[in-house]
């Protein structure tokens, strides 16, 4: 068992030291500007849409205060 896990460790770190030569192998680092996510405005509710709004609300209280 042991002769197992040194033998292990031994690909480990040749797969380790053997990965990367240069730094130029690795992939580009992407801009920063990709990260930046912009909100979309908020749409105004409708006098219907309110309506729904405090109906469910209604809803909830009553069922919750009982």
């Amino acid at each position: 068992m042991k002769k197992i896990s040194i033998i292990c460790l031994i690909i480990l770190a040749m797969a380790g030291l053997t990965s990367c030569q240069k730094t130029d192998e690795l992939a580009p680092a992407k801009s920063s500007e990709a990260l930046k996510y912009k909100m979309p405005e908020p749409t105004r509710l409708t006098d219907q849409d309110r309506q729904k709004l405090q109906d469910i609300e209604k809803e909830y209280n009553e069922s919750v205060n009982k």
